[in-house]
């Protein structure tokens, strides 16, 4: 559910940053299952790193920025760091795992805040699923019904 305008912002706070990676993030009541940004300050917009749940400390998982599926990279860059960097776990690379490859070759990643988590809402369960598909629904309901 991300929807076009967070999809803009998030293209257009990238091109500003002049960053490797930005991603699309926001803080969640309940951010069980979903990775944790791991930022270089408290209040800034710089990530070193993004934190699985499963991988996550105690102390990670208190952390309630969360990623929500959507980055920009630098595309050459990416691809430059993909070549010369060791693999990560199971020689593949994820993509919450290239906040800190970016960070350990000395690049920064950005992470851009949805002040509504509902416009980029994600689903890791499927429980999750069932709740989207029924805001996408009454979304489109309420559409139709203002077209009429």
């Amino acid at each position: 559910m991300i929807t076009p305008d967070s999809v803009l912002k998030l293209s257009t706070f990238h091109s500003s940053q002049n960053a490797a990676m930005t991603l699309l993030s926001a803080d969640l009541d309940d951010p069980t299952g979903y990775g944790r940004v791991i930022r270089k300050s408290a209040k800034g917009s710089e990530v070193r790193a993004i934190v699985e749940e499963k991988a996550a400390s105690a102390k990670q998982r208190k952390i309630v920025r969360s990623t929500r599926g959507s980055t920009r990279f630098q595309c050459r860059l990416f691809m430059d760091i993909l070549a010369s960097s060791p693999r990560i776990r199971s020689s593949r690379y994820y993509l919450t795992d290239m906040a800190a490859v970016f960070s350990a070759s000395a690049q920064e990643s950005r992470g851009h805040e949805n002040a509504c988590a509902c416009g980029s809402a994600c689903s890791n369960r499927r429980s999750e699923i069932v709740d989207l598909d029924g805001r996408m629904r009454l979304a489109k309901c309420h559409q139709l019904m203002k077209k009429a």
